[in-house]
């Protein structure tokens, strides 16, 4: 028990050091280029510096779990992942942002008592609604309909949420799994 919890703390506070001072080789960014379109490259540069850290982690995560994928679910996945957590640009998040929401648990009914507060509604609702916004915002930009599902669902099933698209990829499982354990694992 003093074992999971130490090594939860450790988890956070590493965490909280890759989010304050995010860094990035010119190997990796080069890398991730190769994965994203023109448009998806400046979405992707517009993240803020840690989302960015972040989705590179997961990217790589995702990279080395996906050797028994098709050349096209793995270029699927790899995308996915640099861009599962776009929507949180709808806001100026900053890291008492993210401690604070990470504090209460994730949960959006907890945050939710801060959304009329000025400083801290916009941020702590976007990030609660991330995957939501960051869906919605691939689907206007026409991005394929499994891509718009690995995003909109990559925190989960969105209870009471309208589907916003069909699976149509016949991998999705096993890259929506994929995703799910990469991301909760950076």
């Amino acid at each position: 028990m003093k074992t999971e919890l130490f090594s939860r703390i450790l988890y956070r506070c590493r965490q909280v050091l890759q989010a304050w001072q995010p860094r990035f080789s010119k190997e990796e960014l080069v890398w991730a280029d190769a994965f994203l379109t023109p448009e998806e490259r400046a979405v992707f540069l517009e993240m803020a510096p840690a989302d960015r850290r972040h989705a590179l982690d997961v990217a790589h995560l995702c990279h080395r779990a996906s050797g028994e994928l098709s050349p096209e679910a793995q270029q699927l996945l790899l995308k996915a992942a640099l861009l599962h957590d776009m929507g949180k640009r709808n806001a100026s998040i900053g890291l008492v942002h993210r401690i604070l929401y990470v504090l209460l648990g994730s949960r959006p009914e907890k945050s939710q008592a801060f959304y009329g507060w000025p400083l801290l509604g916009k941020p702590l609702s976007v990030l609660a609604d991330h995957a939501s916004l960051g869906a919605q915002e691939a689907a206007r930009r026409h991005w394929t309909p499994a891509l718009v599902e690995l995003i909109r669902r990559h925190h989960g099933g969105c209870q009471g949420e309208r589907k916003l698209t069909e699976p149509e990829h016949p991998e999705m499982g096993k890259l929506l799994s994929l995703l799910q354990e990469a991301d909760n694992r950076c």
